[in-house]
């Protein structure tokens, strides 16, 4: 499940409260006091996934102004060679070169971000005069890079979802080129020279220095504002040359490329590209000024299935029931902004892999649902006693309804690469006919998920609140071998399959959905499958209008559709085994509180014999037919540490090259 093409959603209408985020703590302290400029910082309560943890002040330093005077500028925790140094820049110093840099690195697949930053190279006859901060040693660099970013507690890795909303603090770190090299060596630091005039290049560095100096770790980090490109283009706005131009500020674009392309052409727009530089290690370790041949780099990612006279669009829908246009603007604001939160924590999984992929998700869910509770919980007084629905659908759409303008309603700093629009529920068919279409041009994925469309549900009733948020996609044709394979009295499972039902009306749907009661602890989470054939609206207790279901009634259509266990079971007396066994798996229920799968929906298909039952995990009789209990799956499923229902998400998040089709007996 590598690839979940609406993770441009990630980032939507996200959290924007500036608090202050961190706070000075010397018990943070990793130099035990011996560094003065070491600032230990905790991070504040608000942040979602670390609260109260401290900072690593090792990796993420402030800048801090030493003297500021006419002839020059000292600052302290420049980092260098691994270790932090007092710098001296003359302001009078040339500054030969000013280079925009971009780091891409791939979020999930189809979905590539990046980090930027701005380097400035100086004159050999006026480099920086460097003095540790831990002994007397001197030096001198030629260079110098300004570099905003999100800074963690020690171990935790950088998440491009867990960015979307408060989680980590905002710093502009100060270092080296050859720093930033030896701390990114994975992935290309492309160089782009801008026109800074000389007159303004040390003016810029000195306007960097200051602005890590006064804010610290004051803000949280994200993934719209504040991130590293947002703050490296309102420091270069800020000069005088650049505050002429009156040039729009630069927007993070909420797409499946939302920096790197976005900041070439805010360059172009501004008159300052003046060429694609070498690579930073060509530029530093072989002294190359040209970018390596063929590297240009793609910047049109076919995140989304291109849909002719259907593009992705965000469609907003109601039944009319809630006229009070206060309380309706509440709720759509409330649908707005729970959609990306969920897509978030899909995301933040989809970077891991396995068994830590599924415990990913299901805990980051168990996080949310808190969250979903509380806004029923602030619309219940205003919301009506009977029960209002309304609807928002990120899913190919036929331009028709009211397009208005989201962004600009809830005063989001970003731009959208597609179009929204408000709808009814009386015009349905374009939504599935869409999905449709959507369905068909993904038929050839090699994603272990496809992403297909996006719903976010709200039955708004006084005191009897529910949210259901739901992720269709398709599965792509898989076997994954369980290994190893024991032999137990009673069953023995093979392999887990997706079978290839590309390009007809089985191909297997998935649709993960969370659903939130305002009188209930706990949202409940399960993940269905079934054929794209079954997409139909789904009329059960959550009273809904568009609410979509891929699960049909008819138990052969579940069996024709679904991804199955292959094995062998037990019958009674001495008819042995029945082997050539599928077990298909037609929907799954998981514990969010216990991170479990609570119960797996089976459909037995053999000998021509067709029986669906739900098997519960703890071991009761899975039907009262010959068939046999079969406790081996969770025996199976304990061998690997996790449940039956666990192994299968496993199977589905992880997109592991060997197992795909074809080719995969």
């Amino acid at each position: 499940m590598k690839s979940i093409s609406v993770f441009l959603l990630t980032v939507l209408f996200s959290s924007q409260l500036l608090a202050a985020a961190g706070t000075t703590d010397p018990s943070c302290t990793k130099t035990n006091n011996q560094d003065p400029y070491e600032n230990p910082t905790r991070i504040g309560s608000e942040s979602k996934l670390y609260p109260n943890q401290c900072v690593d002040s090792d990796r993420f330093r402030n800048a801090e102004i030493v003297a500021n005077n006419s002839e020059k500028i000292e600052f302290a925790n420049y980092r260098h060679e691994n270790s932090y140094w007092i710098a001296s820049l003359e302001k009078s110093a040339t500054v030969k070169a000013v280079y925009f840099q971009i780091v891409r690195f791939d979020v999930v697949s189809g979905v590539t971000a990046a980090h930027t930053q701005i380097r400035f190279v100086f004159d050999e006859n006026s480099p920086l005069q460097l003095k540790s901060q831990s002994s007397d040693e001197t030096t001198t660099t030629n260079d110098l890079v300004i570099s905003y970013e999100a800074s963690r507690p020690e171990g935790i890795p950088y998440n491009f979802a867990l960015g979307a909303v408060d989680n980590y603090l905002s710093v502009a770190r100060v270092m080296s080129g050859a720093q930033r090299l030896s701390e990114s060596t994975e992935n290309a630091t492309e160089q782009y020279e801008i026109a800074i005039p000389e007159n303004e290049r040390v003016e810029l560095i000195a306007r960097g220095i200051k602005q890590s100096d006064e804010e610290k770790f004051s803000r949280f980090y994200n993934t719209i504002k504040p991130n590293c490109t947002t703050e490296v283009f309102t420091l270069i706005d800020s000069l005088p040359s650049q505050r002429s131009k009156n040039s729009e500020p630069f927007l993070t674009v909420i797409s499946n490329n939302p920096i790197a392309g976005p900041s070439i052409e805010a360059l172009e727009e501004r008159s300052l590209l003046t060429k694609r530089f070498a690579n930073l290690d060509d530029d530093l370790l072989r002294g190359a000024t040209e970018p390596p041949q063929n590297e240009e780099p793609d910047l049109e990612l076919n995140l989304l299935a291109e849909i002719e006279d259907f593009p992705y669009s965000l469609v907003f829908v109601s039944d009319g029931k809630i006229r009070n246009d206060r309380v309706l603007n509440k709720a759509k604001k409330v649908a707005y902004e729970v959609a990306p939160q969920l897509v978030q924590h899909m995301g933040a999984s989809l970077m891991l892999s396995g068994q830590n992929s599924s415990f990913s998700l299901l805990g980051a869910l168990k996080g949310l649902s808190p969250v979903l509770k509380s806004e029923l919980e602030k619309m219940n007084s205003d919301l009506p006693d009977e029960a209002a629905q309304i609807s928002l659908f990120f899913v190919p759409w036929n331009k028709t309804g009211e397009k208005i303008d989201v962004l600009q309603e809830l005063n989001v700093e970003a731009r959208l690469p597609f179009e929204t629009y408000e709808s009814s529920f009386e015009k349905m068919d374009p939504i599935f006919e869409g999905l449709g279409r959507a369905s068909r041009a993904k038929g050839s994925t090699d994603d272990s998920f496809s992403f297909l469309g996006l719903m976010v549900h709200m039955n708004l009733k006084k005191d009897a609140s529910q949210i259901r948020l739901q992720v269709l996609g398709q599965a792509a044709p898989m076997k994954k071998q369980f290994d190893p394979i024991k032999e137990t009295e009673k069953a023995d499972i093979y392999s887990f399959v997706i079978p290839d039902y590309s390009g007809t009306t089985a191909q297997p749907m998935v649709l993960m959905n969370l659903e939130q009661d305002v009188r209930q602890e706990e949202a409940q989470f399960n993940i269905e499958f079934g054929p794209f054939s079954g997409l139909i609206p789904q009329e059960n207790s959550f009273q809904s209008m568009g609410v979509i279901s891929v699960s049909p009634d008819s138990c052969l259509a579940r069996a024709q559709s679904s991804p199955y266990l292959e094995g062998e079971v037990a019958v009674l007396g001495i008819l042995g085994k029945w082997k050539n066994v599928n077990f298909h798996v037609t929907k799954v229920d998981f514990d969010l509180e216990a991170q479990n799968a609570r119960k797996v929906d089976v459909t037995i298909k053999t000998l021509g014999f067709i029986c669906a039952e739900n098997h519960e995990e703890s071991g009761d009789a899975f039907t009262d037919q010959a068939i046999s209990q079969i406790d081996s799956l969770k025996d199976k499923a304990k061998e690997k540490g996790t449940s039956l229902g666990l192994s299968i998400l496993d199977s589905f998040l992880s997109n592991n090259e060997e197992n795909k089709l074809p080719g995969w007996e």
